[in-house]
């Protein structure tokens, strides 16, 4: 009964591995199917069946913690390749943060660039208008002198004439 009993676990342990084997995805659905059936007939296979030799149970033990070494691997390379893409992907989203601030930046820059251009427009169109009236009051201030100077000629004329 003994031997039964560790007949018994031992297609337990390996039909436990061959399971991780497939959700690791290391052996496909059809891989494991036939890997699963062999060793159901096997422990199943009623008097025909003839226990693995303790050097073949080892050798089957090798191979699968083999298999497993090699899933591990796979499963830790799949996860350096996810972090760095991770990584990668976290390094674009900072340096495209950056290119949108720099671009705000840049377009805050021309709008002040620009608010103080038409600032400095609207300030020389105002001296300008400033001056030009000025210089029209200096205009009708002289025209106003001219016009009494000959309004006070007339009249000495006028006077100098009676």
């Amino acid at each position: 009964m003994q031997r039964g009993n560790n007949i018994e676990m031992d297609i337990t342990d390996r039909l436990g591995k061959l399971t991780e084997l497939l959700e690791m995805g290391l052996v496909t659905r059809e891989e494991y199917e036939q890997r699963r059936t062999a060793l159901l007939d096997e422990y199943i296979g009623g008097a025909s069946y003839i226990p693995p030799t303790e050097e073949q149970y080892l050798a089957e033990e090798l191979h699968l913690a083999e298999e497993q070494r090699l899933a591990e691997e796979q499963l830790l390379v799949k996860e350096r390749r996810l972090a760095e893409e991770q990584r990668l992907a976290e390094e674009h989203r900072l340096a495209e943060e950056q290119r949108l601030a720099e671009e705000q930046r840049l377009a805050e820059e021309q709008r002040l660039a620009e608010e103080q251009r038409l600032a400095e427009e609207q300030r020389l169109a105002e001296e300008h208008r400033l001056a030009e009236e000025q210089r029209l009051a200096e205009e009708q201030r002289l025209a106003e002198e001219q016009r009494l100077a000959e309004e006070q000629r007339l009249a000495e004329e006028q006077r100098l004439a009676e």
